[in-house]
């Protein structure tokens, strides 16, 4: 029987935004087709999280502000 490739309801989705280009990443996390959170980094600096309560936290790596996001979403579901 063959199986079929079906999408996960929680399935993170990662959204390049319109401000998105080579001198800046801005990422938008989607859960649902709602978003839970931004990461936006300028060359050669820190990558920063916008969560959705307006927080926001500085990170080393887009890797890990999108992992904190995702982290911060499952932590209040």
């Amino acid at each position: 029987m063959g199986r079929r490739n079906k999408k996960s309801e929680n399935e993170i989705e990662i959204v390049e935004t319109k401000m998105n280009s080579e001198e800046v990443t801005e990422l938008s996390i989607e859960i649902k087709g709602q978003s839970i959170g931004l990461v936006h980094q300028e060359t050669d600096k820190m990558a920063e999280a916008i969560f959705p309560s307006g927080k926001k936290a500085s990170y080393s790596t887009v890797e890990e502000a999108v992992h904190q996001i995702v982290m911060n979403y499952n932590l209040h579901q």
